[in-house]
């Protein structure tokens, strides 16, 4: 757009005369050159155009003027059908441009012609296996409708349980409600304990404070009263110092004792410790054995116990049949 606005008629105007002044054709290319490659082809033909009307109105202005002698009207007519050859000269090549650009551009449609015919055949070849991908897909659609009926039977089932879920949601709500209620009222009671806990922290602390106070009135009293008694008893402390690292000594002696006795109690106690799980293991594996032998000795209470009731049942036979012996043998 801005260089449409570079070039004014004047300048093409000036090139144009001067061209033409040089014998030189006025063409496009020329002025264009001349007028420092600035502006648009459109632009600048149509002031080129402009610049040939007004140079041929003038002369035929001139020549119609009955004043001018024969030879100046002669030379007239002949500027004029120089002007206009020049004219015509620059309109045929315009037109040869034109002509190229239409067979460049004839070119590029049939070449574009030429892939569209191998888009269409390659699509040609793509409807075929979407044809063919759609008879697939229509049996997996037939398919996938018999699943279909089958879900619709799973979710009426579903539904069913759903209503019942929705129930159960429902009396949940309905104890959420009534928990919300007695947790509102548990928070409004915590909220007024931890008020009521507040105000006597606030007492207690106040009283805290003034006993601090007193304290530390009474504690810097003591504190030097205490520097007094340090003082003095500083030097007693020294003596006592050196008496206590003789004492000092003789108990790192007696401790350095006791470590290596506690050194051997801790080698015993850790063989007692090894021995106590080697009992305990023992004891586990025994008390496997007496469970196993419990379980015998249950197996041959219970035949004991089937062995005497077959006994009793033996017995009783046995008392029927003597009376009838005895009876025959008296007989």
């Amino acid at each position: 757009m801005s260089r449409l606005t570079q070039v004014q008629y004047e300048q093409v105007a000036s090139a144009c005369a001067e061209l033409f002044r040089a014998g030189d054709s006025v063409s496009f290319a020329k002025v264009y050159q001349r007028i420092g490659s600035r502006g648009g082809q459109q632009v600048v033909s149509d002031m080129i155009r402009r610049w040939r009307q007004e140079v041929a109105e003038r002369l035929l202005a001139e020549r119609a003027h009955p004043q001018l002698p024969p030879e100046l009207v002669q030379a007239s007519d002949g500027l004029v059908a120089a002007l206009w050859q020049q004219a015509l000269g620059s309109a045929q090549q315009g037109y040869q441009q034109q002509v190229e650009a239409l067979a460049q551009r004839e070119a590029d449609w049939q070449r574009k012609l030429d892939d569209s015919q191998v888009y269409v055949g390659q699509v040609d070849r793509e409807n075929l296996e979407i044809k063919a991908q759609l008879a697939h897909v229509q049996g997996q659609l037939q398919a996938q409708q018999a699943a279909h009926q089958e879900l619709v039977q799973q979710h009426q089932g579903l539904q069913d349980q759903w209503v019942q879920t929705d129930r159960a949601r429902v009396l949940a709500q309905e104890q959420v409600a009534q928990l919300q209620g007695v947790m509102e009222s548990e928070q409004l009671r915590y909220a007024q304990a931890l008020e009521a806990l507040k105000v006597q922290h606030a007492h207690e602390l106040r009283q805290v404070q003034v006993r601090a106070d007193e304290d530390r009135r009474h504690l810097l009293q003591q504190t030097d009263e205490l520097r007094q008694a340090h003082r003095a008893q500083a030097a007693q402390l020294r003596e006592q110092l050196a008496g206590e690292r003789v004492a000092v000594e003789t108990s790192r002696q007696q401790l350095n004792t006791a470590r290596e006795a506690g050194a051997r109690w801790q080698g015993r106690a850790e063989v007692a410790q090894q021995e106590l799980v080697e009992l305990k293991a023992q004891a586990a594996k025994a008390q496997e054995d007496a469970s196993r032998w419990q379980g015998r000795a249950d197996a041959l209470q219970e035949a004991l116990a089937v062995a005497r009731q077959q006994v009793d049942a033996l017995s009783e036979r046995l008392g029927e049949r003597n009376p009838a012996e005895q009876s025959s043998l008296l007989r």
